[in-house]
């Protein structure tokens, strides 16, 4: 959607992805710029089955988009940043926290998965619920933050908590 009058009213701009045999339900868009002036829409592809986290890209503003494309086995709730030197983050979870690095900001190849909380595939909440933030800190760092149920505090005695760490990229 779009609005020429900020924001009282909005059109239609482009849909960014269908699924056109009815088998997935395209949810939890995350947007942001690339490096090139593009878009990338990182996107969770399904409700209650484990299924792929996908991308899809505009080069046009948003008026047209490629097909969905796989960026991980799994997600939900995918996080998307630029930071200020370029590299791409996303971060997504469920079962257990991870993150992922574009580096040169177009979004197109990324890094293995990295781990910021295991998580179980056959009990898929045990651990986190897996839905993250992350904001910008500097050129190269910024701050993550998720649920970890199995969080201990000073004593070892576990607790749920909300925790946030800073993540410094290498220059």
């Amino acid at each position: 959607m779009v609005s020429s009058d900020n924001g009282h009213s909005f059109k239609h701009r482009a849909t960014i992805a269908v699924d056109r045999n009815n088998e997935d339900l395209y949810g939890e868009p995350a947007l942001e710029a690339t490096a090139d002036g593009g878009l990338i829409c990182v996107m969770r592809k399904s409700d209650h089955v484990q299924k792929p986290l996908v991308m899809s890209f505009s080069s046009e503003d948003g008026n047209r988009w490629t097909e969905p494309v796989r960026l991980a086995e799994f997600g939900v709730f995918p996080f998307l940043i630029r930071l200020p030197s370029g590299p791409l983050v996303v971060s997504y979870g469920r079962p257990g926290v991870w993150i992922k690095i574009n580096p040169d900001g177009l979004g197109r190849d990324w890094s293995d998965p990295i781990c910021i909380i295991e998580g179980d595939p056959a009990e898929v909440g045990l651990h986190t619920c897996g839905y993250t933030g992350m904001h910008v800190l500097g050129p190269n760092s910024f701050l993550i933050t998720y649920s970890n149920f199995d969080h201990r505090d000073s004593a070892g005695v576990p607790h749920k908590a909300i925790l946030s760490r800073r993540i410094d990229l290498a220059r």
